[in-house]
């Protein structure tokens, strides 16, 4: 079931990678890539960044994670619906501050809502707190209305 399920999600065009300067290229389309990649992380928070794919919500997602969720405490993946190409070339510099602290996954056409369905419950069990950040949503970090989050 996990082959066919694999194999499916490759044929609509789902492609998993670590970040725009990842030399092996992009990983196989695996079901089970996201639960390897978080299984064993001593994090009890886990940030999905949903869905990136504009210059603009890009910068905003880019910096409320580097403002509020690059902390020790947080897990974070980052959901673009741009191939790796696409993203690289449109999203830039934005692109590369949530790569440096967020596991980046790209498929190709997904809505925002079918991203979320690619995280497992037993992924998010593991977490004391799950937030999904959408990418348009600006969490100020200044200021009155400053965001603060206890990663504890």
């Amino acid at each position: 079931a996990r082959q066919r399920r694999g194999r499916r999600l490759a044929a609509l065009g789902l492609c998993l990678w670590l970040g725009p300067l990842a030399t092996a290229g992009e990983e196989p389309c695996d079901p089970q890539w996201l639960d390897s990649r978080l299984t064993g992380s001593p994090n009890r928070n886990l940030v999905l960044v949903d869905a990136v794919g504009r210059a603009a919500s890009a910068a905003i997602a880019a910096d409320n994670v580097r403002s509020h969720f690059a902390n020790a405490g947080w897990d974070c993946v980052a959901f673009t619906y741009l191939n790796r190409t696409r993203a690289e070339r449109a999203l830039g510099a934005s692109l590369d501050i949530l790569a440096a602290h967020c596991h980046l996954v790209s498929a190709e056409g997904f809505m925002w809502g079918q991203f979320l369905r690619l995280v497992p419950p037993r992924v998010a069990e593991r977490y004391a707190r799950v937030a999904i950040l959408l990418d348009d949503v600006v969490l100020p970090s200044e200021g009155p209305r400053a965001l603060r989050l206890d990663a504890g």
